[in-house]
């Protein structure tokens, strides 16, 4: 969306460039000419496109697919790019989406040399409070937030329980991106399923008298109603 999407129109003829967009299509091309526009045939950002030779179409949540070679390559290089001497102590945690136990195993598949602490389905509050908590060197929670299963993805907390801002993100990813990894290694970690006892004496510690008053109870709260 935005910007990138102008890039169709500046790639060179003896090149073979292949250009994905979010919303379901793969190998588009420059914008039509007046008067050729599609309707059906339409970027992410809602602008005319054409299709080159062989290009193909597909739902637009197989556009965020993660494979499970994928998820194992991203737990690899996720251990190796905190560069810790000693066992790394990760805790992790899922929201309510099927997806996310697909997630979780391809992601442990990957790690090494860590104790990891799992909370199971847990809400992306709990996860930060376990992790700072338990004295973890990260927390991983798999959740897609407010958005459907196909953007199903990973959010990283750093040992004090906070989300990690833009700066430490990218230098993060460009840690993980010179990373290669191996197709066979030991795969070495712990996992100790815990639960969240701490999390909930923290909030009933800290909640009001409920007394003499009418509670409305959403049901729908995703995880942490799980």
């Amino acid at each position: 969306i935005g910007l990138p999407t102008k890039i169709a129109s500046y790639l060179p003829v003896d090149k073979d460039v292949f250009l994905h967009s979010e919303n379901g299509l793969l190998a588009f091309g420059p914008p039509p000419s007046a008067g050729d526009e599609d309707p059906e045939l339409i970027n992410a950002g809602k602008e005319f496109v054409t299709m080159l030779k062989g290009g193909a179409f597909f739902h637009h949540g197989d556009s965020f697919a993660m494979t499970d070679q994928e998820m194992r390559s991203l737990g690899y290089k996720f251990a190796l790019a905190l560069n810790q001497p000693r066992k790394l102590k990760i805790v992790i945690g899922r929201d309510t989406r099927k997806n996310g136990t697909f997630l979780r195993e391809g992601f442990l598949a990957g790690l090494n040399n860590a104790e990891v602490f799992d909370l199971g389905i847990a809400s992306t509050p709990c996860i930060a409070f376990m992790t700072k908590e338990l004295s973890a060197d990260f927390g991983v929670v798999f959740t897609a937030s407010h958005n459907p299963p196909s953007y199903n993805g990973i959010k990283v907390f750093n040992q004090f329980g906070q989300k990690l801002n833009k700066n430490q993100e990218d230098k993060f990813e460009e840690k993980m991106q010179n990373i290669d990894v191996p197709t066979n290694y030991e795969n070495q970690i712990q996992v100790h399923k815990i639960k969240a006892k701490k999390y909930i004496e923290k909030i009933t510690q800290n909640a009001p008298v409920l007394s003499n008053m009418e509670i409305a109870i959403d049901v729908s709260g995703g995880a942490s109603e799980a």
